[in-house]
């Protein structure tokens, strides 16, 4: 099936309003002009009426056209009518009227009636004479609603005109409108296609302050969330290269010097072991941080997690690993999130203490928070707010995944952390 665009279907869709509305619009003016047009019949009657009061030699009166007219002299008992008379008023209808109308005692007065099958408007003007001196006149003006189908047809006419000028400068405008519209659209489209085609270089920008110009802004955010992952999705790889270069080429030597004679089997046995433990560390670590781009929280029952027993279990393995004492204070705490993705958070930044803190680190935990910290020396202001990129490299040239893994499980738990430079050392301060 024909892919019908968006011009068309907007252009149908207003054509569809414009006529639904322009039927509505009609019956309900019409309707409401009802009243306007049956009181315009009889001040036209009025007016002919007058206009006949001001002739008395009526031989050669033109009357208006619709309009048919019955003097009555009632001193003299008789009546003259107008040449088109019998087209709305036979014989026995001219005289029900003049005998109405000599009995209204109002001066003027409008009256409606069904005659035949025809319906019939008609004004009575009762012109009384002075003391006699003048003769009672009275004018009979009567018109069929053939004056009041005139009326509505040229309302009609009117409003249909008025109809067709507001549909071309309305459609005009919807289309032009349109054009802006799509030319947009194609631009959004074409900044989407080179973003499919990994460009992620060209910046999105429009002038437009409403939902397509929102989209702009979205997509514009989208392109920047992308181009950084990229960096830093390149970052990782030049960074795992070279991490997993370092224990290869060491394995790779000491292969070589056991084969020249050079080195004790046992001596290669034991680095050989050593850098595959390292291997596989920074693997393992690189695989955890790959699952955490993938994992949507909504997806898990993570449940919480007793925090104070997961660092008391944990804190024994650390006498041995550092010269520097750890310290706790630890308060009952429950922590949303699994167990063993905390632990690999607290062990991480412990680690990272270790290698620097000289002679202590203290761990405290109090309700959803923890601070570990260390007494080493400051983090550069300008890396504090990085050192939580994969393979940001620090000062002293050491970088790798651990404290990258830390905010991303973080993030994913719904909890914020930061390392701050305070007296004498610097701490780690995870918090809801």
């Amino acid at each position: 099936m024909k892919k019908k665009g968006l011009s068309f279907q907007i252009t149908l869709v207003f054509l569809v309003a414009f006529i639904i509305t322009s039927l509505l619009l009609g019956v309900l003016i019409t309707n409401r002009l009802d009243g306007f047009y049956k009181n315009s019949i009889y001040e036209r009657l009025e007016a002919e009426g007058k206009a006949l009061k001001q002739n008395q030699d009526l031989s050669d009166y033109q009357q208006a056209e619709g309009i048919s007219y019955i003097k009555y002299v009632s001193s003299e008992k008789s009546y003259r009518t107008s040449a088109n008379i019998d087209k709305v008023l036979d014989d026995k209808s001219i005289k029900l009227l003049i005998n109405k109308a000599a009995t209204q005692e109002k001066t003027s007065a409008r009256y409606v009636n069904i005659i035949g099958d025809d319906l019939i408007y008609y004004v009575i003007l009762n012109y009384q004479g002075f003391y006699d001196i003048q003769q009672e006149d009275i004018f009979i003006l009567v018109t069929d609603n053939q004056m009041k189908n005139t009326m509505v047809r040229e309302t009609t006419i009117q409003i249909l005109i008025v109809s067709i000028i507001s549909f071309f400068v309305g459609y005009l405008v919807i289309l032009l409108w349109v054009f802006k519209l799509i030319k947009d659209t194609k631009k959004i489209s074409g900044y989407l296609s080179k973003i499919g085609n990994s460009n992620y270089k060209t910046k999105i920008h429009t002038n437009r302050h409403d939902e397509i110009g929102e989209l702009a802004d979205s997509i514009e955010l989208m392109r920047n969330k992308i181009s950084k992952n990229e960096k830093q999705k390149q970052e990782i790889i030049q960074g795992v290269s070279h991490d997993l270069k370092t224990p290869i080429a060491i394995i790779q030597s000491y292969a070589e010097a056991l084969k020249d004679g050079m080195c004790e089997a046992e001596v290669v046995a034991d680095i050989t072991k050593r850098e595959c433990t390292r291997l596989n560390d920074k693997v393992t670590k690189l695989l955890y941080l790959t699952r955490l781009n993938y994992i949507d929280i909504s997806s898990i029952k993570a449940g919480h997690t007793d925090m104070k027993k997961l660092i008391e279990d944990m804190i024994s393995q650390y006498n041995f690993q550092t010269e520097a004492d750890v310290l706790v204070k630890l308060d009952e705490s429950s922590f949303f999130g699994d167990k063993e993705s905390w632990r690999i958070v607290v062990e991480n930044i412990i680690d990272n203490a270790i290698r620097y803190a000289k002679i202590k680190i203290l761990i405290t935990l109090s309700k959803d928070k923890l601070t570990i910290y260390n007494d080493g020396s400051h983090i550069d202001e300008l890396q504090a707010s990085s050192i939580f990129n994969a393979y940001e490299k620090s000062k002293d040239g050491k970088f790798g995944l651990g404290l990258s893994i830390v905010k991303k499980t973080i993030d994913l738990f719904g909890y914020e952390v930061k390392v701050e430079n305070i007296d004498n050392g610097v701490v780690f301060i995870i918090s809801k």
